[in-house]
């Protein structure tokens, strides 16, 4: 193969690529197909004039064409505004949409615990003496208590302490109950 039948062979291919390298963004969307095509073709060409070592003029061109090429389908694209709003108004709605039944059950068996165990504490009350520890049941009591000491504590303290009460008596028991029925041999 000879320098000027490689060129004069492939340099339409060099021309059209340059051409949609220089274009617009919107022409490499329309025809990416060909543009992945001709920046492996490109690549191969380069190869090629590297390995038969064919004026550095057209490595130079090749290899900048190249770049080019590399740098439109694998380079980084600026931050844009669309992408997270598409995920929120677009992606994650249809995931949800296509995984309800899922999202269903996992809800249900979130609300259905939660409101089986309000049903409990209201309707046995002295059921919360077999969840909650001695000691943590007497914490709580004693945070309502309006003879303790810490009773008009600032409101922060206050809120911290129903936060962590809340904590205590909904979530590790939901744990303490759920984990044993998930490990009990059956």
């Amino acid at each position: 193969m000879t320098e000027q039948s490689f060129v004069q062979r492939r340099e339409p291919v060099w021309n059209e690529f340059a051409v949609l390298v220089k274009g617009k963004k919107r022409d490499i969307k329309t025809n990416a197909v060909i543009f992945v095509q001709y920046f492996r073709e490109l690549s191969q060409d380069l190869n090629i004039a590297k390995s038969h070592g064919f004026d550095p003029a057209i490595i130079e061109r090749l290899n900048l064409l190249v770049n080019e090429g590399n740098q439109i389908l694998y380079g980084q694209s600026g931050w844009s505004l669309k992408i997270p709003a598409g995920f929120i108004w677009r992606t994650f709605p249809q995931k949800v949409r296509c995984q309800w039944r899922g999202i269903l059950a996992v809800t249900l068996l979130f609300y259905g615990l939660m409101f089986f165990f309000i049903f409990l504490c209201i309707s046995f009350p002295d059921i919360s003496r077999e969840i909650i520890s001695a000691h943590t049941l007497a914490q709580m009591e004693d945070m309502y208590n309006p003879e303790s000491a810490h009773f008009l504590t600032p409101r922060e303290v206050q809120a911290m302490r129903i936060c962590l009460d809340f904590i205590f008596t909904t979530i590790f028991p939901l744990h303490s109950g759920l984990l044993p029925a998930a490990y009990w041999p059956e």
